[in-house]
C-alpha cells in the first residue's frame, strides 16, 4: 500500500486535532509525536521588540556620554556657584550641619548627594571635586534617559522619547554643566520628569516621593507636590466615587505619603543638629527678604517684563547654541498641538477631563513659567523646562511623520506607509545627533581652566601657616581644595544668599563684622562682589583691616591679608 493512502485514509477530521495540527505546522501529525519546537521566523522581530528599551538606552547612555566628556572633565573650572555645594557637602561630612554652620538657600540635596559621594571617592583616591564633577555626570545622564521614558510613557511614543532625550542631551550649556560640578537643577529636571510619569503610572507613592525630591533640590519645584495632590483627587476612576469611599482617597494619600518620607528624613536631620530655625531662615526667609526687597523698589509689572527680558537675552547669548535655535520652532509647535489636543478632546467630549499623561506635563509647564516670570537669574532656572523642550520637538517630528507615512499609504500597503514614518524619525533623530551631539567634537575651553583655580589655591596655601583662617565670598574654590571652614557661614553676598539670609540673622550685617572683628581671619577672599548699600560697612572693614596681596584677574578674585597693626 502507498505511503499516500495511509496518510489520506488517517485524515483528521477532529475539529479539535485539525486546530491543534495547524499549531503545529502544515502537514505535521498531533497524536502521539512529539512536536519539534522550532524558532518562529519572527523570533528576532520578538526578541528586539522585548529588549527595545534596553538596547536602545544603552546606544543612547554610550552616545551621551561621550559626548558629555567632549567638554573637558578634567580641566572645566568649577563655576563659583558649584563650589558651594561641593563645600557644604565637605562641611557636612566633618560634622557642620547645612544651614546652622554652613548657608545656602537652596534646599540641600544636591549637597548631600555629593556627601555621599565623597567617602567613595576618597576610598578611590579621587579628589572631592572630581567625585563631585561624576556625581553630577551620572545624575544627568539619568536625567537623559527618564526623559526617554517620558516621551515613552507621555507620549506614546518611542520615536518621540529618543528626540526628546538626544534634545535635552544636546543642549550645548546643559551637556556643559554636566561635567562642571554639582547644579541642584539637574535634580529637578530629573526628579520633575520622574513624577509626570509616574503619575500617568498611577503610582502615588512613588510619585510623592520623587515630587519632594525634586522641592529638596530647588525650592520651587514644590509645584510637582502641588500636581501629585491635583492629579490623585480625580485618579481613581472615569467615574465618579463617592468621597466617602476608601478608594477615592486612597491615591492621595499614598502620594502624600510618599512625600513624607524624604521631608521626615531632613527634617530629622536638622532637628538633632539644631538647624530647623536657621534652614527656614535661608530656604524660605532669604527668599521672602529678597522679594519684599526686590518689589519695594521695583513695580510689579516692570519685575516681569524685565524678567521676560532677561530670559530671551540669556536663551539667545548662553543658554541655547546658535546653531540649535531652530529647535525652538518645533518646541513651539508640538507643545501648542499637545495643548490643542486636550483642548480638542475637551470640547468633543463637552466637559474637560484630567488627562493623567497630559494634563500634568501642561500644569507643570505653567507653573514654572508664572515662575520664570516673578524670579529668573540664568541659564540653569531654565531647566525644569528643558525636558518639556525636548518632549514637545519629540511630539511634533513624531506626529509629523506618522502624519507623512499616513499620506504615503494611500498610493502603497500600510505596512510601507509606516516605514515612511520610520524612517523619517530616524532621519530627524541622525539630524538631531549630528547637530546637538556630533559637534561637541569641536569644543573648546575659552578663558581659564581647573589649573588655574590650582593656581589661585596654591598662592594661598603658600602664605598659610597652620592655625590660620580665612573668609571666602563669592567663590570657595579655595575652602574646598584647602578642606577649610569659613570663619562666617556666609559664602555669598548676593541678594539671597547674602542680604536675604542676613536680614534672618540675629544682628544681620552688623552682627556678621561685629563677630569677625573680634577674632579676625587672617585672609580674605572676595570674588563676584559688587560694592552696594546694604554690603558697605563690610567693605569699610575690609579696606580698614586688611591688604590687598593678590588681584586674580582670570579667577576674578582678590586676597587680603590682616594688617600687622590694624587700626
Amino acid at each position: 500500500m502507498r505511503q499516500t493512502d495511509v496518510v489520506s485514509k488517517n485524515q483528521v477530521t477532529n475539529p479539535a486535532q485539525t486546530k491543534l495540527r495547524g499549531q503545529f505546522g502544515a502537514g505535521q501529525e498531533s497524536s502521539d509525536v512529539t512536536p519539534v519546537k522550532r524558532i518562529p521566523l519572527n523570533g528576532l522581530q520578538t526578541v528586539l521588540a522585548n529588549y527595545a528599551d534596553l538596547l536602545g538606552l544603552l546606544v543612547l547612555a554610550l552616545a551621551v556620554g561621550w559626548s558629555f566628556l567632549q567638554y573637558d572633565i578634567g580641566q572645566q573650572p568649577i563655576p563659583g556657584d558649584a563650589t558651594y555645594h561641593i563645600y557644604v557637602a565637605q562641611q557636612m561630612w566633618e560634622g557642620h550641619p547645612v544651614y546652622r554652620d554652613v548657608t545656602i538657600v537652596k534646599t540641600p540635596l544636591a549637597d548631600f548627594l555629593v556627601m555621599f559621594g565623597l567617602p567613595v571617592g576618597r576610598a578611590l583616591g579621587i579628589q572631592d571635586t572630581m567625585t563631585a564633577r561624576l556625581v553630577f555626570l551620572l545624575l544627568s545622564l539619568a536625567t537623559v534617559v527618564v526623559v526617554y521614558f517620558a516621551g515613552r510613557v507621555l507620549l506614546d511614543s518611542r520615536a518621540a522619547g529618543v528626540i526628546a532625550a538626544l534634545i535635552v542631551a544636546g543642549n550645548e550649556f546643559f551637556a556643559f554643566r554636566a561635567v562642571a560640578g554639582p547644579e541642584p537643577k539637574t535634580l529637578v529636571a530629573l526628579f520633575s520628569c520622574a513624577v509626570l510619569i509616574l503619575i500617568a503610572q498611577r503610582r502615588w507613592g512613588w510619585a510623592g516621593c520623587c515630587a519632594a525630591l525634586a522641592a529638596l533640590s530647588w525650592q520651587p519645584a514644590a509645584i510637582t507636590r502641588v500636581l501629585v495632590f491635583v492629579a490623585a483627587i480625580p485618579a481613581p476612576t472615569d467615574e465618579p466615587l463617592d468621597w466617602k469611599t476608601r478608594e477615592r482617597w486612597l491615591p492621595l494619600l499614598r502620594g502624600l505619603g510618599g512625600m513624607a518620607v524624604p521631608f521626615l528624613a531632613l527634617l530629622m536631620y536638622l532637628g538633632m543638629n539644631g538647624a530647623l530655625g536657621a534652614a527656614y531662615g535661608s530656604t524660605i526667609g532669604a527668599n521672602l527678604s529678597h522679594f519684599n526687597n526686590h518689589t519695594q523698589t521695583t513695580p510689579f509689572n516692570e519685575i516681569l517684563e524685565w524678567n521676560a527680558y532677561w530670559v530671551v537675552y540669556n536663551i539667545d547669548l548662553y543658554c541655547i547654541a546658535a546653531v540649535e535655535r531652530w529647535q525652538l520652532v518645533p518646541a513651539i509647535l508640538g507643545f501648542a498641538g499637545i495643548a490643542a489636543t486636550e483642548a480638542i478632546e475637551a470640547v468633543r467630549q463637552k466637559r474637560w477631563q484630567f488627562n493623567l499623561k497630559r494634563t500634568p506635563l501642561l500644569l507643570y509647564t505653567l507653573g514654572f513659567g508664572i515662575f520664570t516670570l516673578l524670579d529668573f537669574n540664568w541659564c540653569p532656572d531654565l531647566y525644569p523646562f528643558l525636558p518639556i523642550f525636548g518632549l514637545a520637538i519629540g511630539w511634533f517630528v513624531a506626529v509629523t511623520a506618522k502624519g507623512i507615512g499616513a499620506l504615503a499609504a494611500r498610493g502603497m500597503d500600510a505596512r510601507r506607509g509606516a516605514l515612511v514614518a520610520i524612517a523619517l524619525c530616524v532621519l530627524a533623530a541622525l539630524a538631531i545627533v549630528a547637530v546637538n551631539l556630533l559637534d561637541a567634537r569641536a569644543y573648546k575651553r575659552i578663558g581659564i581652566s581647573y589649573n588655574d583655580q590650582l593656581a589661585l589655591v596654591r598662592q594661598v596655601r603658600g602664605r598659610f601657616d597652620p592655625g590660620d583662617r580665612i573668609l571666602s565670598i563669592g567663590n570657595a574654590i579655595i575652602l574646598v581644595e584647602m578642606h577649610l571652614l569659613n570663619a562666617s557661614k556666609i559664602i555669598h553676598f548676593g541678594s539671597k544668599a547674602g542680604r536675604g539670609v542676613l536680614d534672618n540673622e540675629p544682628g544681620g550685617m552688623d552682627g556678621m563684622i561685629a563677630a569677625l572683628d573680634q577674632n579676625p581671619p587672617r585672609f580674605v577672599t572676595l570674588s563676584r562682589t559688587p560694592r552696594e548699600d546694604w554690603n558697605a560697612d563690610f567693605f569699610d572693614w575690609v579696606e580698614s583691616r586688611y591688604r590687598l596681596i593678590v588681584h586674580d584677574k582670570y579667577n576674578a578674585v582678590d586676597v587680603y591679608v590682616l594688617r600687622r597693626h590694624a587700626p
